[in-house]
């Protein structure tokens, strides 16, 4: 396998004499293919059987789903929550982190103004 492949491997185990390798990328499979007879090859010479090899890649990342099944008005807010939050947000180096969390002050801002705000 190549030298620059192998951070790629996530997994590697024999099983019932298939080499089972997990990638992290599927951009890696299409050039490793071609190192199956080589693997295997090399493999033997380290007393190891396997007769052919079985290719795995790990599922890309997966975004959280918002949950939508609370309702607004069960929401318990405290008034000093908005604040709090962005204040924790400034602390932040990650700044995908920071204005996620941002928007949730700013989200829990505007619920909070709602509700003072009355119903006609």
């Amino acid at each position: 396998m190549p030298a620059a492949a192998v951070d790629a491997v996530a997994l590697c185990r024999i099983e019932d004499e298939q080499l089972h390798i997990t990638l992290t990328s599927a951009s890696w499979l299409s050039r490793l293919r071609f190192s199956e007879r080589a693997i295997i090859t090399a493999l033997a010479d380290m007393n190891l059987t396997a007769n052919r090899v079985r290719w795995h890649v790990l599922p890309g990342r997966i975004e959280p789903q918002r949950r939508i099944s609370i309702r607004r008005e069960a929401l318990i807010i405290p008034p000093e929550a908005p604040a709090k939050v962005s204040l924790a947000a400034d602390q932040f180096k990650d700044s995908d982190l920071r204005t996620a969390l941002q928007r949730v002050a700013k989200t829990m801002q505007t619920l909070l103004d709602e509700k003072k705000q009355p119903r006609s």
